[in-house]
């Protein structure tokens, strides 16, 4: 008899939200977007032992094994609706769609399960939930006239298996969102010219999962310092972005990059819209490409102090 392989989106489904308590799972009830894929990984952190050798064991044998902390978490990749799952990056939502996210010390926990409705006629179906899951980065991508997509890198204190689905949940209405414009002001006031061709934003948590003596599952969830970092293609028209990453025509001993002072990047969806203002920018690495016949262009990545949010139609 043939087998019935489950396929990806047609026969699962992933969906989440957020935890009352850390790591105390919850019912999942929502969608990040229209998710194009999703991975979870399971690490046992497995330790090795050797010792002297005995009657039947070689001294490079390992001959036992311990289960080290359990490593687990998920990523998912979806075309970006709607800005809500902003909150779990950010920390802190206030106002109305398309809201304003506000820099915390502390993320909210949430719950995601993925589920598989197995085709087979006599398989079980899958429910894998991952409870105190934290996202540890979020990297959103796009291009001018393309769809904004986002890319979550989550951490979870608990990964569980059932075989009973969650219900599922209707996906949105709402358009997807494109990149229509942004801008780069060096040092201050000043908007680049240069044609920004594409985009890749890194918000990075750098989360940390606490395990304790007596167990090897994750107890709590931490963050540490949070990170940006801006990368984009430009056409180049002058010798402005190079001299900015050297930080001078001729670099000296102690001088350095300027610290720009804006990058405005403007997303929109039918009558939505939300701007991020990046600011206390300076550049981390330039790269300048030439190809036979084509435009020279300038790749830059530049690292942010902090972002602010706004519906720039309001303005």
């Amino acid at each position: 008899m043939a087998q019935s392989e489950g396929i990806a989106g047609v026969d699962s489904y992933v969906i989440y939200k957020v935890e009352s308590t850390y790591n105390t799972a919850v019912t999942p009830d929502a969608v990040f977007g229209l998710i194009t894929n999703f991975r979870s990984t399971v690490k046992n952190n497995m330790k090795a032992h050797r010792g002297f050798t005995g009657t039947s064991e070689g001294g490079r044998n390992i001959v036992k094994f311990t289960a080290g902390k359990l490593d687990v978490g998920c990523d998912v990749d979806f075309k970006v609706q709607d800005w809500s799952f902003m909150e779990y990056v950010m920390g802190s939502i206030s106002g109305s769609d398309p809201y304003d996210y506000d820099e915390t010390s502390k993320l909210p926990s949430i719950t995601i399960s993925n589920n598989i409705d197995n085709p087979g006629s006599s398989s079980t179906d899958q429910c894998e939930t991952f409870s105190g899951s934290l996202i540890n980065s979020a990297v959103i991508r796009t291009s001018v006239g393309e769809p904004v997509t986002c890319s979550l890198e989550i951490k979870s204190a608990l990964e569980t298996i059932g075989t009973s689905l969650d219900s599922n949940v209707s996906l949105s209405t709402n358009d997807v969102f494109s990149f229509i414009g942004g801008s780069i002001e060096i040092p201050d006031g000043s908007q680049l010219d240069n044609i920004i061709d594409s985009i890749e934003i890194t918000i990075t948590n750098n989360v940390e999962i606490l395990y304790g003596t007596g167990s090897r599952l994750g107890q709590n969830g931490i963050v540490h310092g949070r990170d940006y970092s801006i990368k984009t293609t430009l056409k180049y028209l002058d010798n402005d972005l190079i001299t900015k990453a050297l930080g001078a025509v001729t670099p000296t001993d102690t001088g350095g990059p300027t610290e720009n002072a804006t990058v405005v990047l403007n997303f929109a969806s039918g009558e939505k819209s939300l701007e991020m203002t990046f600011s206390g920018v300076p550049m981390e690495e330039f790269a300048q490409a030439s190809e036979i016949n084509n435009p020279i262009t300038d790749d830059i990545t530049l690292t942010a102090k902090s972002v602010s949010f706004s519906d720039d139609r309001d303005e």
